[in-house]
C-alpha cells in the first residue's frame, strides 16, 4: 500500500518535490477536486443544472465556482432553458447579449428587453462611420428635451 510505503513516498518527494508526493497522497486518499480538473464546458453544463436560485450560493463557494457561475456561456444555456431554444432564433437579442452578457439578457424582464433591442435596431439605421449622424441625433433629442427652468434672481 503506497498509503503506509514511507520508502516510496520518501522517493517520490526527492524526486518529484513535496507538492507532487502531497499530490499522490491526496489521490490515494480521494481527496481529489475532480470538478476543477474538468474542461470548462462541461463544468458550466453541470452547473446547468443546479436550480437558478442556488446559483449566488453556489458562487461563494471558490474562486473556480464564482468565475463558472459567471461565465456568459452558463447564462446563455439558462437563458435557453427558461425561454426555449427558439429564443436564438431572434439575430437581435444575440447581438444584445453579445454587447451586454446573457446574464443581462436573462435577468432583464421582456418588456425592458423589447425596448432595449428597439433601441439597439435604431442605433443600427445611424453609421458610426459617419460621426454626423450621431451628432443630428444629439441635437434632435437635445431639442426635444425640455429645457430647465430659468429661476428669477
Amino acid at each position: 500500500d503506497f498509503y503506509h510505503d514511507e520508502i516510496a513516498q520518501r522517493e517520490i518527494s526527492r524526486i518529484f518535490g513535496q507538492k507532487t508526493l502531497d499530490y499522490c497522497l491526496h489521490l490515494v486518499c480521494g481527496q481529489i477536486d475532480w470538478l476543477s480538473r474538468l474542461p470548462l464546458n462541461i463544468q458550466i453544463k453541470i452547473c446547468s443544472f443546479v436550480n437558478l436560485d442556488d446559483i449566488p450560493r453556489l458562487s461563494l463557494v471558490s474562486k473556480l465556482f464564482r468565475s463558472i457561475c459567471r461565465h456568459n456561456d452558463l447564462w446563455k444555456i439558462l437563458y435557453m432553458y427558461q425561454h426555449g431554444r427558439h429564443a436564438l432564433e431572434n439575430k437581435n437579442l444575440i447581438q444584445l447579449a453579445e454587447k451586454r452578457g446573457w446574464r443581462h439578457v436573462f435577468f432583464t424582464n421582456r418588456l425592458k428587453l423589447q425596448i432595449e433591442l428597439r433601441r439597439e435596431a435604431q442605433l443600427e439605421h445611424y453609421h458610426p462611420e459617419d460621426p454626423s449622424d450621431l451628432v443630428k441625433a444629439r441635437e434632435r433629442r437635445h431639442k426635444l428635451q425640455p429645457s430647465p427652468p430659468v429661476s428669477a434672481r
